[in-house]
């Protein structure tokens, strides 16, 4: 709670005439409204149902002008706010990015401002770094564990490559059922 009162209060006072209050509850609200879909679309789904979103790309104009998906305007995502007299009220938006990190940030931005948006899942696949490969926790073959009590007992007996070679990657990772 700590680190939520900190945010809370940087966040007030950046706006000398909003309450904390107010500020802490439109944030809860939020936080405990969120959809099962988490508030993303799968690729594969999007380019069923282009027609059923605004689309925007948040990544640079360059990057924009090199691809972009069919119908996206370009907003550059730290000129949004300069922007919102381009988004629709009355139609679902769905923000694109780089790998989707700064899509999300932007819609929980947009949505507190009362926007109805999604975020494309994994964004447009591309790090805005040339040199930065798209790899996550698993894809390092990183270490993983189903609970932290299971992992503890085996490296106190076993030794910490034995532990890993028995960790069962969980179902949504490949492994498991």
């Amino acid at each position: 709670m700590i680190v939520l009162s900190n945010f809370i209060r940087k966040l007030a006072q950046a706006f000398d005439d909003v309450d904390q209050e107010q500020m802490l509850k439109a944030l809860k609200n939020y936080m405990f409204t969120i959809d099962k879909d988490w508030n993303y679309v799968l690729p594969d789904e999007l380019v069923k149902a282009l027609d059923k979103y605004f689309i925007v790309d948040l990544r640079d104009e360059e990057s924009y002008e090199k691809g972009h998906i069919p119908g996206a305007i370009n907003i550059y995502w730290k000129d949004i706010l300069d922007n919102l007299d381009k988004l629709p009220t009355d139609r679902k938006i769905l923000l694109s990015c780089y790998v989707g990190h700064t899509a999300s940030q932007v819609m929980v931005i947009l949505k507190l401002l009362g926007y109805d948006v999604s975020v494309l899942k994994f964004g447009m696949g591309v790090s805005p770094k040339a040199d930065v490969k798209i790899e996550g926790w698993l894809q390092k073959g990183h270490p993983i564990t189903k609970e932290a009590g299971k992992l503890k007992e085996c490296l106190k007996t076993k030794g910490i490559n034995k532990c890993i070679s028995e960790i069962e990657p969980p179902a949504w990772a490949g492994g498991g059922e």
